[in-house]
This record gives structure tokens, C-alpha cells and sequence, in this order.
């Protein structure tokens, strides 16, 4: 038994089934855009909170912990001493 040659889920010739699936695949590419776009804002408004939390702990560290005497500097020139 021969069964007829399909494409897809398409029937051939049939138009309503074309353009329905056309229109869903336009509606399901326009939700995944908007969803996209959802995770791209919520990303942002968590990155700018780290930040913002980042340099809150800078500042405390930096209090607590201040910056170590440099080490890799030569020493300082003894004074000259004044002739007698």
C-alpha cells in the first residue's frame, strides 16, 4: 500500500495548515523574544545590585583593612651629615 508523500506536518496543498503554522511559529518566536528580553533586564538589575554590593565591601575592607607599607622601595637616603 502507497501512502501519499508528506511534507513536515503539512498536507500538501492544504493552505489553512500552512498559515495556521505559520502564525503559531510567529507567536512562539515572539515569546521566546520576550523572554529573552525578560532575562536580559533581570540580568542587568542583578548585575548593578552586585556591583553596588561589591563597593560597599571595598569600602568596608579598606577600612579594616588599610594598605601595607611598601616593601619594594629602596630605603630612604641618610641625611647628609654637616661637616665640623
Amino acid at each position: 500500500m502507497k501512502m501519499p508523500l508528506q511534507t513536515g506536518f503539512l498536507l500538501a496543498g492544504s493552505r489553512t495548515t500552512r498559515s495556521t503554522q505559520s502564525g503559531i511559529a510567529s507567536v512562539v518566536v515572539l515569546i521566546l523574544l520576550f523572554l529573552m528580553v525578560a532575562f536580559l533586564a533581570g540580568n542587568s538589575v542583578v548585575l548593578s545590585s552586585l556591583k553596588r554590593e561589591l563597593v560597599r565591601l571595598d569600602r568596608i575592607q579598606a577600612r579594616q583593612y588599610p594598605p601595607p607599607a611598601r616593601t619594594n622601595s629602596p630605603p630612604p637616603a641618610p641625611a647628609p651629615v654637616a661637616p665640623r
